[in-house]
């Protein structure tokens, strides 16, 4: 139980600074509340209830909260696009190289020697 409280707690900075300068106080003693009510009463599967409980508020609750943020917003998008970028370039690149020298995409180069009359 002390480990899950702590795990709770590490977990509070997802929440947008606001609601956790004012309610992560209090968030952090329900949570270690319910969990050893679950645990009296259902043992495991309701640690597993509380701790799934916790897990759907950080994906519903605290991350959207955070992306709210015009400037995180920002940075996380160019983030992404910045990943995006160089993921592509290594496809393409590992694409490329996996392909013979003589073919692209299926279609066979041609190799061109000079005419007997042209040197």
């Amino acid at each position: 139980m002390v480990l899950s409280a702590f795990v709770y707690r590490a977990m509070l900075p997802l929440y947008p600074d606001d609601l956790r300068q004012v309610f992560g106080e209090e968030m952090a003693e329900t949570f270690a509340e319910d969990l050893e009510c679950a645990r009296r009463e259902r043992g495991v599967s309701g640690v597993i209830a509380v701790w799934g409980r916790a897990g759907f508020e950080i994906v519903t609750i605290a991350i959207p909260g955070r992306l709210a943020s015009a400037a995180l917003t920002a940075r996380a998008l160019s983030v992404a696009l910045h990943l995006a970028v160089v993921v592509a370039i290594i496809a393409v690149g590992a694409i490329r190289e996996a392909m013979p020298r003589h073919e692209w995409h299926g279609v066979v180069g041609l190799h061109l020697r000079p005419s007997a009359g042209r040197r």
